[in-house]
């Protein structure tokens, strides 16, 4: 990411969470599905009422390539509840 930010920036500091892809021709139509890294640090897809864990559950997971939306965390404001 760090070349996308400013200059000065810390890249480092950020933690990804969340991801939204898209799965489809266009945008107009498709289907979305959600990746979330819940507390533990495992990754979870969410697909319309289907919940899975995404390969051993610790690592990101690799089919992100239609990333859609990606969601980022001050890593200072990270703690397991």
């Amino acid at each position: 990411m760090t070349r996308y930010m400013t200059s000065g920036s810390w890249c480092s500091g950020y933690t990804l969470f969340g991801v939204i892809s898209h799965k489809g021709p266009r945008l107009s139509s498709g289907h979305y599905v959600a990746h979330v890294k819940g507390a533990n640090g495992t990754w979870r897809m969410f697909n319309d009422e289907e919940v899975t864990r995404t390969g051993d559950g610790s690592a990101m997971p690799l089919e992100l390539e239609d990333a859609y939306v990606l969601f980022y965390m001050n890593s200072k404001h990270l703690r397991v509840l």
